[in-house]
C-alpha cells in the first residue's frame, strides 16, 4: 500500500513537472494561445485571410512573399523569400471600411474598403529545412493559426485553393488589391519527396502561400511556378509538421542569412530575377555562386542549365552554330548533375530532353521524356507541354515575319504531339492540338508560296480532326477543331483560285461549327467556347459571302453577311469581353456595307459603316493593343472616305482618310508585320494625294506577304499617278497573275 502511494506520488510529481514545462513553454513563446481557424465543411477564403501575412524585403522593394501563422507567433514561408540580406518585414493586412463625405455639406458619401497594414517585428528564425525550402519565423505579435492537414491524404485531382499576397497590379493609375484567391486541382504528386504539383501557375509574391483543401486545412506550401509548363510546386504539409517539432532556439535573421546554404538560396533568387529580365549572362554568374556555396543545390543547376539553353538558342538564331552547340551541351551537363543529386527528378529529365532536342538528339530526348513520364507526369502531358511551348513560339515568330523560324518551331511542335499521340492513342486531345499546329504550318508555307506542301499539311490537319471525331463522336472540340481547319483550307484554296473547292470547305466548316453548337446547349457549355463556335461560323459565312459577291452578285451575298452578323452578335453576347468577336462584328457589317455600296444603296451602307466603327472602337477599348482591330477600323474609315468622296463631300472624306492613317499607324505600332495595316495606310495616302509615300506602304505590305494581289494593284495605281507607266504595268501584271479579279 505504501509502495502504491509512493508510485502515485511520483506519477503526480512527474505529471506536474510536465504540465509546468508546458505552461512555461507557452508563456515563453505565446503568453496566450489564440483559437485557430475552425475546420469547416466549406472553405471561406476571407476567413483564412486572418492567418495570411505578406513578407517584404529591403533587398527587393518590388518583391513580395507570403506566409501564414502555424503557431500564435510563428510564421511559415519559403527560405528563398527571406534569404537575401537586409531588413525583412512581416505585414498583416486588414480591410477597413472607409467613409468619405463629399458634395455640399457632406450630402453624399463614398464608401470604400481600404487595406490597413500592421508591421510585425521579426525576432528571428526558429527552424528551417534547406531541402524543402521551408523556414519558421518568430514574430513579436500573435496571429490566428491556420490548421495544418495531413498531406498523405491528398489525392490527384483534389480541388485546392491558394491564398496569397501577390504583387498588386495597377490599372489606369489605380492600384488593385493584393490578396489573391486562386483555385485549381492537384495535378500529380512527386514520387521522390511527395511534393505536390498543381495546375495553377502563380505570379510573383505567391511563394510561401498555403495550399488549402476544401476544409480550409493547409496541405502544402507553394514554392514556385514553372510558367513554361503551366504548373506550380508545393511542399507537403507533413514536411512543415516535422519542422515544427525541431529546436525552438531563436537565431537572429541577419545571422541566419550569413549561413552558406542560405546565401546559396539568395544567389539562386538573384539568378532567377536576372533570368526573368533576360540578363542571362548575369544569371549564370549568380547561379555559379549558388552552386559553389551549395554543391547540392538542384534548383541552381536546373536554372543554370535553362539559362545556358536560352543563350544557346539565341546564338543559333544569330547563326553562331558552334557556340550554340557548346551551350546546349553545357546545359545538358547541368541537368545531368541535378539528376545525379536526385535520380527521381522528373523535371530535370524533361529539361534535359529539351536540350537534347535542340542538339538534334531526338532519340536521347525521347528517352528522357519517357523517364520523366514514368517518374511523375501523367500520360503524354510532358509532350503536350513541349508541343504547346513550341507552337506558341512559332506563333510569335510568325507574327514577327520570321517564317523559317516559325515553320521549324511548328514542325517541332508536330513532332512532340506525335509522341504524345503514340503514348495515349485513346485520346483525341493531342490529335486536335496537332491539327491546329499543322493548319498554322500550312498557312505559313502558303504565305511563302510553298503551295503543295501547304496543301498537304491542311489535309493532314483535317485527317487528325476526323480521327479525333471517330474516337469521340460527340466531342464538341473535334467538330470545332475540324471547322477551323476547313476554314483555313478554304481561305488557302481561294488564294489558289480554286473557288469551287474553297466553297466546299467553307460549307463543310459551317456544318461543323453548327454541329459543335448543337452538341452543347448554352446552359451547359462554357460561354467563351460557345462564343468561339458562333464567331467561327460567322467569319466562315463572310468568306462564303465574298465568293457569292465575286461569282454571282452582291445581292446574293447579303443573306450570308446578315447571318454572319447574327452569329457574331450572339458571340459577343456570350463573351462580352472578346475583342476578337467585336472586331469580326465590325468587319461583317463593313462587308455588308461595301456590298450595298456596290448596288448604290448609300444610305444603308453609311449606317453599316458607322455601326462597324462603333464595334471596332469597342474592340480597341477591350484590348488597346489589338492591331487587328485598328487595321480593320482603318479599312472602314477608307470605305467611308471613298463613299464621301464619291458623293462630293471632300472635306468629310479627308477626315476619314486621315483617321484611317492614324488607325493604321496604331496597328503597325503593335504589329510591325501587319500587311493589312500597311495596305490601308497606302490607300489613304493615295486618296490624300501622297502617292509617293503610299508606295512605301505598299512595298511593306508586299514584303510581308509577297502574294498580296491588291497591294500590287494599288502600288501600280500609285506609280501610274506619278507617271511611272512601265513600273505600274509590271505591278498590274503581277496583281492579275495572283488574282484575275483584282481591280474589278
Amino acid at each position: 500500500m505504501t509502495q502504491n502511494r509512493k508510485n502515485l506520488l511520483g506519477l503526480l510529481v512527474t505529471l506536474g513537472c510536465i504540465i509546468f514545462a508546458i505552461c512555461v513553454f507557452q508563456l515563453f513563446f505565446y503568453e496566450e494561445v489564440p483559437t485557430p481557424i475552425p475546420i469547416t465543411e466549406k472553405l471561406d477564403p476571407e476567413k483564412v485571410r486572418e492567418s495570411i501575412v505578406r513578407i517584404e524585403t529591403a533587398a527587393d522593394p518590388t518583391g513580395y512573399g507570403t506566409g501564414f501563422f502555424v503557431a500564435p507567433n510563428l510564421i511559415a514561408t519559403n527560405i528563398h523569400v527571406v534569404a537575401q540580406p537586409g531588413p525583412t518585414s512581416v505585414v498583416k493586412i486588414d480591410i477597413v471600411r472607409q467613409v468619405e463625405d463629399i458634395g455640399e455639406k457632406g450630402s453624399m458619401q463614398i464608401i470604400s474598403d481600404v487595406e490597413k497594414k500592421t508591421f510585425l517585428p521579426v525576432e528571428g528564425v526558429m527552424a528551417y529545412d534547406v531541402k524543402n525550402d521551408l523556414v519558421i519565423l518568430k514574430v513579436a505579435t500573435e496571429g490566428t493559426l491556420l490548421p495544418i492537414g495531413n498531406s498523405n491524404d491528398v489525392e490527384i485531382d483534389e480541388e485546392i485553393t491558394i491564398t496569397s499576397y501577390r504583387l498588386p497590379s495597377t490599372f489606369m493609375g489605380i492600384r488593385g488589391k493584393s490578396y489573391k484567391v486562386e483555385m485549381g486541382k492537384i495535378y500529380s504528386i512527386r514520387k521522390s519527396d511527395k511534393w505536390l504539383r498543381t495546375e495553377i501557375s502563380l505570379g510573383g509574391g505567391s511563394s510561401g502561400s498555403p495550399l488549402l483543401n476544401s476544409k480550409g486545412e493547409a496541405i502544402g506550401i507553394h514554392t514556385f511556378s514553372h510558367y513554361d509548363f503551366g504548373y506550380s510546386l508545393a511542399i507537403p504539409s507533413n514536411a512543415l509538421k516535422k519542422l515544427l517539432t525541431k529546436s525552438k532556439v531563436v537565431e537572429p535573421l541577419a545571422e541566419w542569412q550569413k549561413r552558406k546554404l542560405i546565401r546559396s538560396y539568395a544567389y539562386s533568387v538573384q539568378g532567377q530575377k536576372s533570368f526573368d529580365l533576360g540578363l542571362f549572362a548575369e544569371a549564370v554568374v549568380h547561379l555559379d555562386k549558388a552552386i559553389q556555396l551549395n554543391p547540392k543545390a538542384i534548383y541552381a543547376y536546373t536554372k543554370r542549365g535553362t539559362t545556358k539553353l536560352n543563350i544557346g538558342m539565341s546564338e543559333a538564331k544569330l547563326g553562331n552554330t558552334q557556340k550554340a552547340l557548346r551551350l546546349y551541351k553545357a546545359a545538358i551537363d547541368d541537368y545531368t548533375q541535378a539528376i545525379k543529386i536526385n535520380p527521381k527528378n522528373a523535371h530535370a529529365f524533361t529539361l534535359r530532353g529539351e536540350a537534347k532536342f535542340e542538339l538534334d538528339d531526338r532519340k536521347g530526348a525521347l528517352v528522357d521524356y519517357d523517364k520523366a513520364i514514368k517518374l511523375n507526369y501523367r500520360h503524354g502531358q510532358v509532350y503536350q507541354n513541349q508541343g504547346s511551348y513550341k507552337s506558341d513560339q512559332g506563333d510569335f515568330e510568325s507574327k514577327q515575319g520570321n517564317s523559317e523560324n516559325a515553320q521549324r518551331l511548328y514542325q517541332d511542335a508536330v513532332e512532340y504531339y506525335t509522341y504524345a499521340i503514340e503514348r495515349t492513342p485513346e485520346s483525341g486531345y493531342y490529335l486536335l492540338k496537332r491539327a491546329t499546329v499543322k493548319s498554322n504550318l500550312g498557312k505559313s508555307l502558303a504565305d511563302q508560296g510553298n503551295v503543295e506542301e501547304a496543301r498537304q499539311h491542311y489535309q493532314e490537319a483535317i485527317e487528325d480532326c476526323n480521327k479525333a471525331k471517330n474516337l469521340s463522336p460527340e466531342s464538341v472540340s473535334a467538330h470545332t477543331g475540324r471547322a477551323y481547319a476547313k476554314y483555313l483550307f478554304g481561305k488557302f484554296e481561294v488564294d489558289q483560285r480554286n473557288i469551287e473547292t474553297a466553297k466546299t470547305f467553307f460549307e463543310g466548316a459551317i456544318e461543323d461549327w453548327s454541329q459543335g453548337i448543337k452538341l452543347q446547349p448554352e446552359e451547359t457549355f462554357k460561354e467563351s467556347k460557345l462564343s468561339y463556335a458562333y464567331n467561327g461560323r460567322g467569319i466562315t459565312k463572310i468568306e462564303l459571302g465574298d465568293i457569292k459577291t465575286t461569282r454571282e452578285s452582291p445581292e446574293n451575298a447579303w443573306g450570308l453577311y446578315e447571318e454572319a452578323i447574327e452569329d457574331i452578335i450572339h458571340a459577343t453576347q456570350l463573351d462580352s469581353k472578346s475583342a476578337n468577336a467585336y472586331t469580326n462584328l465590325g468587319y461583317a457589317k463593313s462587308k455588308l456595307g461595301q456590298s450595298k455600296t456596290e448596288r448604290g444603296n448609300v444610305e444603308d451602307s453609311q449606317k453599316l459603316y458607322e455601326a462597324a466603327i462603333g464595334h471596332l472602337t469597342q474592340a480597341v477599348q477591350l484590348d488597346p493593343k489589338y492591331a487587328y482591330a485598328y487595321s480593320n477600323r482603318a479599312w472602314v474609315q477608307n470605305l467611308i472616305g471613298k463613299s464621301e468622296a464619291t458623293s462630293g463631300n471632300l472635306k468629310a472624306a479627308q477626315k476619314h482618310y486621315e483617321a484611317a492613317i492614324i488607325d493604321a499607324d496604331q496597328a503597325i505600332q503593335f504589329d510591325l508585320y501587319n500587311n493589312f495595316a500597311y495596305y490601308n495606310r497606302g490607300v489613304s495616302k493615295v486618296a490624300l494625294g501622297s502617292a509617293e509615300a503610299a508606295i512605301y506602304d505598299f512595298d511593306q505590305a508586299i514584303q510581308v506577304n509577297p502574294r498580296y494581289a491588291k497591294a500590287y494593284y494599288e502600288r501600280g495605281m500609285a506609280k501610274e499617278a506619278l507617271g511611272q507607266t512601265a513600273e505600274a504595268k509590271t505591278d498590274f501584271d503581277k496583281a492579275k497573275e495572283l488574282d484575275p479579279n483584282v481591280g474589278k
